[in-house]
């Protein structure tokens, strides 16, 4: 098999934990001939593991003799570097978020497709067991029409990097949201659904940006959507609390566990006026089935998974695995929570 060339612009927590680390697995799929980072000692580190060029210039590492180019510079950086790599011919996987606002990611669209290359977005989160795990169950149809999805990424914790300033389009919405928003627009189409959204400040972030953030969605053709981020919350909550008409589930990126009927194992349901007996409310024992699954994989599996997918479409000719047009949808929805604050 022909490996495919190419450079990782910055080797930061993604650049170099995430992409870089799950590229070193695959060396038959990709070979990561150079890099670009302004930290001395990080591009010899490169250096050192891959053999690679190192260059300090964005202009100098998309000029080189590679086909794909890896986005993992700080998010305000996305859409101009996006642009310029594929304006230089090469395929793009940019980290999440996208953009910062879906003007830019119309342009980052519009490039791809002027240029004929592959752009992509790197929502690794729909590699992960448990993600997958929750869209078969969705689909199995196990839990009936959905009524309620419900998300809460808790934590409590100080932050002072770089994430937590506006002007680097940080906070916890772009940083935690894009993952999880990711999978929740998979359940419907609606484009613009109602919103409600809170985001806040507070001393536990030593920027500007939302340390707490709220958001409620009500789409025309799906059930409704309730995500909350936060750094202020010392107790765990399940991530996932998924209500249908036949059946609940819960868990996290761990363990899922999810209960239903079958609505053909009980009787019609029929309306009665009639006093009930002993002045009782409505009761009858459901014949519940139980499942659950527990996850286990390797640091960036779904990192791996989604890069020999991304081998697949550029060399294979297989559709895009992440469409940028599907995580524009959620850089949308991220605009209007802001814009509302």
């Amino acid at each position: 098999m022909e490996s495919v060339r190419l450079g990782i612009a910055g080797l930061g927590r993604s650049g170099w934990n995430m992409h870089a680390d799950a590229l070193s697995k695959i060396p038959d799929y990709f070979k990561v001939a150079a890099v670009m980072e302004l930290d001395e000692s990080r591009a010899a580190e490169a250096k050192a593991k891959f053999g690679c060029e190192t260059y300090s210039s964005f202009d100098d590492l998309i000029n080189a003799e590679l086909e794909l180019i890896v986005v993992a510079t700080p998010s305000q950086f996305h859409a101009e570097q996006t642009i310029a790599a594929l304006e230089a011919g090469k395929h793009v996987i940019v980290e999440k978020p996208m953009a910062r606002d879906s003007a830019e990611a119309d342009a980052m669209i519009a490039a791809a497709r002027k240029a004929g290359k592959i752009l992509t977005v790197n929502q690794n989160y729909r590699y992960k067991p448990a993600f997958q795990k929750l869209s078969e169950i969705v689909a199995s149809g196990k839990l009936g029409k959905l009524v309620q999805i419900s998300v809460k990424v808790h934590s409590f914790g100080r932050r002072w990097d770089w994430q937590t300033l506006t002007a680097n389009n940080g906070g916890i919405l772009n940083n935690h949201g894009a993952h999880y928003l990711d999978w929740l627009l998979l359940n419907f189409e609606d484009e613009e659904p109602e919103l409600f959204s809170h985001l806040q400040n507070t001393v536990l972030y030593a920027g500007d940006a939302d340390s707490h953030a709220k958001l409620i969605l009500r789409p025309k053709d799906g059930p409704l959507i309730d995500m909350e981020l936060t750094h202020h919350s010392a107790y765990s909550q399940p991530t996932w609390m998924i209500m249908g008409t036949q059946g609940t589930l819960m868990g996290n990126v761990n363990k899922l566990e999810w209960k239903y009927f079958d609505p053909q194992a009980v009787p019609p349901l029929v309306l009665d006026l009639k006093p009930t007996p002993d002045r009782s409310y409505n009761h009858e024992k459901l014949p519940w089935q139980s499942e659950e699954a527990v996850f286990e994989s390797e640091p960036n599996a779904d990192m791996v998974l989604l890069y020999k997918e991304l081998y697949k479409t550029i060399r294979e000719g297989q559709e895009l695995a992440i469409k940028p047009e599907t995580v524009r949808r959620q850089i949308r929805i991220f605009e209007r929570c802001h814009n509302a604050a």
